[in-house]
């Protein structure tokens, strides 16, 4: 049986939201979806009908939804891109229906794309087609998305054979989570958050600090976020302490995730109290850099633990931004923190959709974001409370050849009842990369690491693309 023990690793890595620090995540999604609404209607002029309280379809929510901007529908797609569930609307589809969209096979030509390619399709001018609801932060968006296609097909008669409301509700999350926004006050969002921490943010437990304490006296470890440093400072003072800095060896801000760990031309920066002040002359341990790259991140590392060939943890809860692209790009391992996995009762009916089944598995298929967690990470769990309760030393069933959800790990039980009753028997047909030898992993994410990398400037290169990566900058604000 594979295993996982923290003591393998040399260095370790964590992000900050939703993974070292955790929100009050139905709080904080009906707060989104009300800030996004009035923007909607009070700046592009959409019904107020949009401004009816978001719990009355709290059921349609579920992380990791697809926008399939064009057609008005939203999506759960196998990891072959082969349509499980969809909806126009809010009204879910027939299979006849299905397939008069996307084929008798179910197959959706942008979904294949993606899951062929999914870095190409997350930084390229098609994220302007497809979009992925991965997180908490960006979750409101397909309740908010349906009501208005909703909303144009009554007004107009009938379905329409296309649709512009994405550009109107990017505009919004870039109103409200652009990083300038959180110190100017013209986010809403960011206003609410600084005002009432308490009623949107947990502290974190005492054990996962004290285990955070005890990781850095025999590894070598940093926090790596999307945040800006005026944004990770407030909600890391208040969820950590004043002194959270140092419970890490390097601290990271506004990393850019993805191309933070394939793009190695990226300098990092100084930072001023919350200012950034040109690229680093010196690279030192004990510092708070913003910006960067991977590579140069081990220079850093190194000043603590010096090591040629470091085995590298990274844990998060971004299955895009910090699981698949650290694994296939860095050969980094790491941890997907999946809240879905142990869901508190405050939370259930945001995080446990009866509409869209189980965040893991549709109608008795895996999801794409379940084959992304069982290929791409170790283990997963919901939260850093379920590491932080064994020794440092205690060794995991992990994801591997014997058993794809072994790696499965929450308070109770290794693996949740959920899961075993739809997966077991699914192991054969798959085998972990991870089983291959250490020389070839590395080989592999270099090879990789290029692709993606000259994709990539290329796409920079562009015009359609450029716009799209400047909207992507506003909008990592860290989350």
């Amino acid at each position: 049986m594979a295993k996982f023990n923290l003591n393998d690793y040399d260095y370790l890595g964590f992000d900050l939201d939703n993974t070292v620090l955790r929100y009050n995540v139905r709080n904080v999604v009906r707060m989104e979806y009300q800030v996004m609404a009035k923007y909607l209607v009070e700046e592009k002029g959409y019904s107020a009908k949009l401004l009816e309280p978001l719990e009355a379809d709290e059921d349609f929510l579920q992380k990791g939804l697809i926008l399939d901007c064009e057609n008005g529908n939203i999506l759960r797609i196998s990891r072959s891109g082969v349509v499980l569930r969809a909806a126009h609307g809010r009204r879910f589809l027939t299979d006849d229906e299905i397939a008069s969209y996307y084929g008798p096979e179910r197959r959706w030509e942008l979904g294949r794309k993606f899951s062929e390619d999914i870095l190409k399709v997350w930084n390229g001018p098609v994220s302007l087609k497809l979009r992925n609801l991965l997180d908490y932060f960006d979750m409101p968006v397909s309740l908010l998305y349906s009501r208005i296609v909703d909303a144009i097909d009554a007004e107009r008669g009938g379905v329409q054979a296309s649709y512009n409301v994405w550009p109107d509700i990017l505009s919004g999350l870039v109103q409200i989570y652009t990083r300038e926004h959180f110190q100017s006050g013209v986010s809403e969002y960011f206003n609410l958050l600084r005002e009432h921490p308490d009623e949107y943010l947990h502290k974190t437990s005492p054990s996962v600090i004290t285990w955070l304490k005890e990781l850095k006296r025999t590894k070598a470890t940093f926090l790596l976020t999307g945040s800006n440093i005026d944004f990770a400072d407030f909600t890391a003072s208040y969820a950590l302490g004043n002194n959270w800095r140092d419970l890490f060896d390097s601290v990271i801000c506004f990393a850019r995730k993805p191309a933070f760990f394939f793009d190695h031309q990226r300098p990092f920066l100084d930072v001023s109290g919350y200012e950034e002040c040109g690229p680093a002359k010196s690279l030192q341990i004990n510092k708070v850099y913003s910006q960067g790259n991977a590579k140069d991140l081990m220079e850093i590392l190194k000043q603590k633990k010096p090591m040629d060939n470091p085995n590298i943890l990274y844990i998060g809860d971004n299955l895009i931004q910090d699981v698949f692209t650290p694994s296939t790009t860095c050969g980094w391992d790491t941890v997907a923190v999946i809240e879905e996995l142990n869901i508190r009762q405050d939370d259930e009916k945001l995080l446990k959709s009866t509409c869209w089944d189980s965040y893991f598995s549709c109608s008795g298929q895996k999801s794409f974001w379940s084959e992304i967690i069982e290929k791409h990470s170790r283990i997963c769990v919901p939260s850093l409370d379920v590491l932080a309760q064994k020794p440092i030393d205690y060794s995991y069933p992990a994801f591997g050849d014997d058993s794809e959800i072994n790696g499965y790990h929450n308070h109770y039980v290794s693996i949740p009842s959920i899961l075993e009753a739809q997966f077991l028997g699914s192991a054969a047909n798959r085998r972990n990369p991870r089983d291959t030898k250490k020389s070839f992993k590395q080989l592999r994410s270099y090879r990789y690491q290029q692709e993606i990398l000259r994709e990539h400037r290329s796409n920079e290169a562009a015009a359609a693309a450029a716009s799209v990566a400047s909207t992507e900058d506003s909008l990592n604000k860290g989350h």
